[in-house]
């Protein structure tokens, strides 16, 4: 897992996604320069429309405050050897990530 957030990328689909949970590219990029934390998401089984299943690949966690202290959750592709990520959706942290996040912090 990186030790530094990886510079990311988006695209037409992540801003729909991101606007669907009532978020944007710049509270992505606002909560990767307030020094998030980031935790490996393993790769999930994941069923098609058409009932197929597929691995979805492993991703990134990215969890942390915007300017306003609200806690918001990103989910990355793992950098790739550019050190570039994607950004494939985004919410606002729910309890899970909140105590996650909450718990490395006090690790520190």
């Amino acid at each position: 897992m990186p030790n530094r957030i990886p510079r990311l990328t988006w695209n037409d689909t992540t801003r729909e996604k991101l606007e669907a949970h009532h978020l944007n590219i710049d509270l992505a990029l606002e909560v990767a320069r307030n020094r998030p934390e980031l935790f490996h998401q393993k790769s999930l089984p994941v069923l098609r429309p058409d009932g197929s299943v597929y691995d979805q690949p492993d991703r990134l966690r990215m969890v942390g405050p915007d300017r306003s202290g609200r806690l918001l959750t990103f989910i990355l592709e793992l950098p790739d050897r550019t050190s570039h990520s994607h950004i494939v959706t985004g919410w606002y942290s729910g309890d899970r990530d909140a105590r996650m996040y909450r718990q490395r912090r006090r690790n520190q």
